[in-house]
């Protein structure tokens, strides 16, 4: 995955085990970030300032409960400075809400898209803010000018 920062030049490619930051201007590597289990996406900000990033550690098919931890990763655009903290359940697909909030699409055969506050300090613990039945597995698009979530879905029991 590539997502592109034109107010700070700079651009984000992200693999299953690394999200490599680059400064686009010089093409020199400014930061990178490993993952504790595997990254799955990663979305910026509407304004810009941030780059949230999940960090998958398996789903309980079935079941919708995590094998291991998961965890989010946030990026700070403007000092170029990570922060990562356990999500409190899944985090599979992911939108960014703004700089604290993250919309969270679950990873299993039925899922739920959950809203999780990252907090303002790196003390602070993720917590869930609600949640909404969503579909099968697939994938999420938050659009801020609108407000709007639309969920696409994929399998054997989608609608």
């Amino acid at each position: 995955q590539v997502v592109y920062d034109p107010q700070h030049n700079l651009l984000f490619l992200r693999t299953r085990w690394q999200i490599r930051v680059i400064d686009a201007a010089t093409q020199t590597e400014v930061s990178s970030q490993v993952a504790t289990e595997w990254f799955t996406d990663m979305d910026l900000t509407p304004d810009g300032e941030y780059l949230f990033a999940a960090d998958y550690g398996l789903t309980n098919t079935g079941y919708g409960n995590p094998v291991r931890p998961h965890y989010l990763h946030r990026f700070h655009l403007a000092t170029k400075t990570w922060e990562t903290k356990v999500a409190p359940t899944i985090a599979y697909r992911l939108e960014a809400v703004d700089a604290e909030r993250v919309l969270v699409l679950e990873q299993d055969q039925h899922v739920d898209v959950l809203l999780y506050n990252f907090g303002a300090t790196p003390s602070a613990p993720v917590t869930l803010v609600t949640s909404i039945r969503a579909s099968y597995s697939g994938d999420i698009e938050f659009d801020a000018a609108t407000g709007r979530l639309d969920n696409g879905n994929s399998g054997s029991s989608s609608q």
